[in-house]
Parts: structure tokens; sequence; C-alpha cells
């Protein structure tokens, strides 16, 4: 027996020990650049896939439009530029990625890291290749660890020897968008989305090929970074030639990179169409549980065949199969607080006969201004969270009548939020105020379990990492360029014993609810109307009598000829007819 054994520190099931202490954020580490970032706010933030402790970070002038023109002279000098931090050397950066405007979002390319994806300002769509660099990267930890205290001034002044790396190709400006690109995501590498009728092929290659990009030109894009390339190309003028120091992996794309599919998102209504700031697909990287329904052969759909990013020079596979079990839907979250369910796949409209996308399922205008955040959990692809305004919701795929949760108004507008990656039940929302909420639906769902304040600056994107099973970190980025990284607090990040099947249960009960509210609905309105009736005949008020198609002819037939009469009088009286004139014969 052993005597010194502590049970207080001991209890808590599955390890997880409830105290005040491990209940709040605790600040990690903080990541600004005075150069690049000063004066500006973050607009994205993403972990690199493979190597941990790499974070990119991207920033936007904080001007509108009118404030944009004002300044313009200043903006102009100023370089834009994707900033790589790594947490083993805080205070200086590892990369500059330069683009030609402001990068409003960006993504890694999860089958090969080393590509860059983002989405500009101007509307261009920009690719960044880091081989090159990667080493850097790589031992970018080694040298924090060796690095002295002492050294750290010295480090910070040496700016010079930080990388600057173009951009490796731009799309075209006159055939993109028109707008700014407001949000970008990868076509998860286990299918293709095929030219003109958007179905949804097998990828045999099992890489990232396809992005889908969406600005506030009412149009969402649909790229292929595959294009026709001779195996060697030559340059018939100087300035086709790739520059030196950039790959030329994507430099055929340059300038001339075009969507390959466009999908409108059309009003019900006229007024002009939905304009689209976020969008969200079912399909996620690395589930490939589609293939495994679908593949007759037997082959190993689970297969990771990966590696470096190369342009296709052989020949290409013949065959490809149809995947019937993906979803070609998207939400798209827009930029007048609208969520809209549409399919991509284009349909023949009846009356033109012409290819366009098919007007929306549904929309909803739940929130009172523009979707700043729009996504859907890992555990469960069919929820999706959406925040916008001074509220947040969350909708089941399925369930078109509303939202199965939604949050009172906020006391300040909400600016972002994620889902975590190891709780199905938690969620985290960003306010104006410099505030985090933390909601865990199973423990409250009428006020989060969590508000702590972050920044004095309002905060405009946040996102979370799991640097191991026992560490998890919140990074969130503000008005000012800076992000900060917070520790998680243990009790937020590490699942309890039977999670996923309560919550399951929690969200089956409210599509329950919700379907039991809108039958009674239906109920009281039918009921109204027969209320309204009977208390009409009991007024003495006939009640309007349902015609028959024959009966609403011959009354149509009726009213006609009164008409022809009524016209032969009054010409008689104008004496452009005599009275011996016969009248107009009654269509029969």
């Amino acid at each position: 027996m052993n005597c010194f054994y502590d049970d207080y520190t001991n209890l808590g099931g599955d390890g997880i020990l409830f105290s005040k202490t491990d209940n709040t954020f605790k600040e990690f580490q903080t990541f600004t650049d005075l150069e690049h970032s000063r004066e500006k706010a973050v607009s994205h933030i993403a972990w690199h896939p493979t190597l941990k402790g790499i974070v990119a970070v991207s920033t936007r002038e904080r001007y509108d439009f009118d404030g944009m023109v004002d300044h313009s002279a200043k903006i102009v000098l100023k370089t834009s530029v994707i900033v790589v931090w790594s947490f083993a050397d805080p205070i200086q950066p590892q990369l500059f990625l330069e683009a030609p405007e402001d990068v409003l979002c960006f993504e890694f390319c999860p089958s090969d890291p080393n590509i860059i994806v983002g989405g500009c300002i101007n509307g261009q769509i920009v690719l960044w290749d880091l081989s090159q660099h990667m080493d850097r990267l790589k031992s970018t930890k080694a040298k924090g660890r060796s690095k002295k205290a002492s050294n750290m001034l010295t480090e910070f002044v040496k700016t010079d020897s930080i990388p600057t790396i173009r951009y490796a190709a731009a799309s075209s400006i006159e055939l993109g968008h028109q707008a700014p690109v407001t949000d970008i995501m990868w076509v998860p590498d286990h299918f293709e989305i095929q030219k003109v009728t958007g179905y949804a092929l097998e990828a045999k290659e099992l890489k990232n090929v396809q992005i889908i990009s969406c600005a506030t030109d009412e149009t969402i894009y649909i790229w292929d970074l595959r294009s026709a390339k001779s195996n060697n190309p030559v340059f018939k003028r100087e300035e086709d030639r790739c520059p030196m120091g950039v790959p030329d992996t994507f430099w055929h794309l340059h300038l001339k990179w075009k969507p390959f599919l466009s999908v409108n998102l059309f009003k019900s209504e006229p007024g002009g169409n939905h304009n689209p700031v976020k969008v969200s697909m079912k399909e996620m990287q690395g589930d490939r549980s589609v293939l495994t329904k679908e593949d007759p052969e037997g082959k190993d759909p689970t297969s990771t065949n990966r590696g470096d990013f190369t342009m296709p020079g052989g020949p290409k596979p013949t065959k490809q199969r149809m995947l019937q079990k993906v979803s070609t839907f998207l939400y798209v979250g827009t930029e007048d607080g609208e969520l809209v369910y549409v399919d991509w796949m284009p349909q023949k409209d009846q009356d033109t006969g012409k290819s366009q996308t098919p007007k929306p399922v549904f929309y909803s205008t739940m929130h009172d201004s523009s979707i700043k955040h729009l996504s859907r959990s890992s555990f469960d692809r069919s929820l999706v969270l959406c925040v916008g305004g001074w509220l947040w919701t969350l909708w089941k795929e399925g369930v078109n009548s509303g939202p199965i949760l939604y949050s009172q108004k906020s006391p300040k507008p909400l600016t972002g939020g994620c889902w975590s990656p190891t709780r199905p039940s938690v969620f985290f929302i960003t306010r104006a105020d410099g505030s985090v909420e933390v909601w865990d639906l199973l423990d409250k769902t009428h006020e989060p379990v969590l508000v702590q304040n972050i920044s004095a600056n309002a905060l405009t994107y946040c996102t979370v990492w799991n640097i191991s099973h026992k560490r998890q970190l919140l990074i969130v980025g503000d008005t000012q360029g800076t992000a900060h990284a917070h520790k998680v607090p243990f009790t937020l990040h590490t699942p309890m014993a039977g999670e996923a099947p309560s919550i399951e249960a929690y969200y089956k009960r409210e599509i329950q609810r919700r379907a039991f509210v809108m039958g009674r609905w239906d109920y009281r309105e039918h009921e109204k109307i027969e209320l309204e009736a009977k208390a009409k005949r009991e007024a003495g008020i006939a009640p309007a009598v349902e015609l028959t198609p024959e009966e609403r002819l011959l009354k149509m037939q009726k009213k006609y000829e009164a008409y022809l009469a009524e016209e032969m009088t009054f010409l008689r009286e104008l004496g452009l007819k005599d009275d011996d004139d016969e009248p107009l014969p009654a269509v029969e």
C-alpha cells in the first residue's frame, strides 16, 4: 500500500481533473512583424500540415473602399506578403511569401505541403512553391534549441536573411474573379470534378489538383492545376521565361489560368444574385469511405500514394468511375448574412435550353450581417457551424426548415469561429471586443462555458491545432496584425467518456423537436383557417366557392361577351359604327 498516494490529485474520469486553474486560456506565444503586419488586420491563419510549430499568417489593410482610395499612395508602396513563423523563433519570421495584392485567404495543399494557394483582394488566385525552402523550415527547430537568449536581438536586426519567395503563378485578371476572393479550399484528393458536367469522378493519383474559390462577384469558381502543356516548352518571348529563383512548376499558368466551371447563386425572386463570402463542402480530405462503398475491383482506397507535386506528363487514366455517393451540394455564406444550399452540377434550363447552375434548394436569412465563418464538424460532416452578425447558428444537412440550434444575440459582433478537432461538442467563437467564447453543448446550450479576453483589439480569425494528445493551441489574429497563440485548457480539449454518442443523441433530439415545432405550426395554421371559415358561416357570410375548370371557363366567356357588347356601344357613340352593324362574334 502506498501511504503517500494523493487521492485528490487522481480524482476525475479518464484522467480529467476539473480545477479553476485549468479552465482558462494561457498565453503561449505572440507573433507580429513590425514591417509587414503593422497597422494591418490578420485575414487568415494556417498551420503547416506536416511540420509542427510552423504557422503562416496573412494580413490586409483595415481601410474600407473609400479609405483605400484616399490612402492609395501609401498602400501602393507597401509589399503584400504572407509571413511564415516558427514557434522555435517567435521574433524573426522564417519566410515571406510575396503576393500581387493583400491575401484574404490561403491554404496549404494537403497532398503536397510545398504548394500554397491563396486568394487576393484584386480577385486573383495565386500559387506558391516552397520546395526550395523546406530545409530552412525543417532546420528551424534545431536552430531554435541551440540559439542563446543573448543572440535574440542580433537575429531580430538581421531581417535581410529572411528569404522572400515570389509567387509561382497568378490567375488571369480578365478571366477570373472581378472582386476580392474571400474563401478558398482544395478539393479532396479522392475525387475530381469533371469539366462542363460537374460530375464527381474517382481520382486515380490521389493528389489535390482542383480548387474551389468564391468572391463577392456573385460566383464560385472551380480551378484545375493541370493544363495543356508540352513536355518541352519553347519560350517564344523573353517575358514568357520564368524569373530566376522561381520554380517553373506552374509558370505555364501565369496570367493564363482560368476556371473550368462556374457556380452562380441565383435568387428565387428578382433583385440580383447572392454574393458568396464563405463556402463549405461535405467531402473531407482523407475520408475515402465513398471509394470503399463503390469499389468493385477490390482496390485499396486508403492507399496513401503521396509525393511532391508533378505536372502530368505521362498517359492519363482512360477510365474514371463516377462516384454516386459524393455530395455535390455546397453550403454558401453570403455578404448579406444568408446561408445558401446549392448544387454545383449544372442543369439544362427549360426556358433557354442552356446548362446553368440550378436555383438554390433553400436559403435562410437568420444572420443580420455578413457571414464570417462557415465550417463542418470533423466528427459529423452533416453539421454546419455558421457565424455572422451577432449570433451563430448550427445546421443539419437535410433539415431545410431552419437551424437545429442558434444562440441569442451577443453583446458584441461575432468575427469568426472554429470547431474543436478533439471534442465533438466544443467550438470556439471570436468577438469584436477581443474576447473568445467557448461553447460546450453537453454542458450549456444557452450561454458559453468560458468567455476570456485575449486582446485589446478586435479579433478577426481563429484556428486550433493539436501539438500532441496532451497539448492543444488556439491561435487568434486581431486588427493590429498580431497572432496570439494560447494553450487550450485540458478540460476543453480532452474528450470525455461517451461524448460522441451523447452529442449525437442530443442532435437527434433537436432535429425531432424542430420537426415537431414545424408540424405544430402547420396544424395551427390549418386550424386558424378553419376557425375563420366557421366564423364567416355563423355571421351569414357565404364562403368563397371553389369553381370547377368548366365553370371558370364559362365565367370568363361571359365576361368577354360583356366586354364586346360594351365595346360596340362605345363605337356607336363615337359614330364609328351604325346601328345596323352586327356586333363582333364571340370566341367559342
